[in-house]
C-alpha cells in the first residue's frame, strides 16, 4: 500500500513539477549540439579534402620511390616489385 502511494506521489510530482520540462530541454540542447558539431565536422572535411588528397598522393609517391630504389638496388625481385606497386596504387591510405 505504501509503495503504490509513493509511486502515485512521485508520478504526480513529476507531472506537476517543471523538472521534466528541464530534462527534455536538456536533451534537446544535447541533440542540437551534436547536430551542430557534426555539421562543422563536415564543413572542415569539405574544405580540407584537397589537402588530404594531396597528402595521400605525396605519401604514395614516396613509397613508390623507395620501392623503385629497392628494386634497382637488387633488394627485391621483379615479382615483389610488381605486387608491392599494385598494392600501393590500390590502397586507400
Amino acid at each position: 500500500m505504501v509503495e503504490s502511494s509513493f509511486i502515485e506521489i512521485l508520478i504526480k510530482n513529476f507531472s506537476d513539477d517543471k523538472l521534466y520540462v528541464k530534462i527534455y530541454l536538456l536533451l534537446l540542447l544535447f541533440f542540437f549540439i551534436i547536430v551542430v558539431l557534426n555539421f562543422l565536422k563536415d564543413i572542415v572535411e569539405f574544405f580540407f579534402a584537397k589537402h588530404s588528397l594531396k597528402r595521400k598522393l605525396v605519401n604514395k609517391e614516396e613509397k613508390l620511390k623507395n620501392l623503385r630504389k629497392k628494386y634497382l638496388d637488387g633488394k627485391i625481385n621483379a615479382r615483389e616489385y610488381k605486387l608491392n606497386t599494385a598494392r600501393i596504387l590500390n590502397s586507400l591510405k
